[in-house]
């Protein structure tokens, strides 16, 4: 009896501490998820444009104004080599971004206001490609045409993946390297989700 008494209590042992294994893995994993889709978000920083209105004619200023950014963006992010680089880089030419955006406007004899700024904006996940940005707050540039209330577009001016004017698309993963992303976090942006190396020890220890 008392051996049968003992095998129980090894088994309960066992139990607890497979238990605890996995409680404390799962633990380490949501924290671990949340640390690298916080580090994408700190190296990123968005192009955010606002449309007046859904009337297509307001869509289409929007999308001239977007071709215009994009084909100018290279020379704002020339030689930056981290987000806060670009941020101040991008700050000392918000009066220039302005005045850009303004001269497409007038172009196209569009009549409406305009709004540039730096804002730390909430995004919902976003599919592009092979690339699967988590949902989150990030540091944009926005620009509000009009009201900004149409449908809005978006892209990643740094690192500075956008491509040329007449679509959008992002370059190989070189440019994310060079922009600081570390290949767990270029994986998590393909995959859509974190990847994890990890053994659980005491689970080892328990079963040799």
């Amino acid at each position: 009896m008392k051996t049968i008494k003992i095998i129980k209590t090894k088994i309960g042992i066992m139990a607890i501490s497979i238990m605890a294994a996995l409680i404390l893995t799962l633990s380490f994993l949501t924290i671990s998820a949340y640390a690298t889709e916080n580090s994408i978000k700190n190296n990123v920083l968005r192009l955010h444009i606002l449309a007046a209105s859904d009337r297509e004619y307001d869509q289409q200023i929007k999308i001239k104004v977007r071709n215009r950014l994009i084909s100018e963006a290279p020379s704002i992010f020339e030689d930056c080599e981290n987000k806060e680089e670009a941020i101040l880089k991008t700050q000392s030419k918000l009066d220039e971004i302005l005045l850009t955006v303004k001269d497409e406007l007038s172009i196209n004899n569009a009549d409406m206001t305009v709004k540039v700024s730096i804002e730390n904006k909430y995004f919902p996940v976003k599919e592009y490609g092979e690339y699967t940005f988590p949902a989150g707050s990030y540091d944009a540039l926005v620009i509000t045409l009009g009201e900004g209330e149409g449908k809005n577009w978006w892209c990643v001016i740094f690192p500075p993946l956008c491509l040329t004017e007449e679509s959008v698309a992002f370059k190989n993963e070189s440019v994310l390297k060079d922009g600081g992303f570390t290949k767990n976090e270029i994986k998590t942006l393909k995959s859509g989700k974190p990847e994890y190396k990890l053994k659980l020890k005491l689970l080892e220890w328990i079963f040799g």
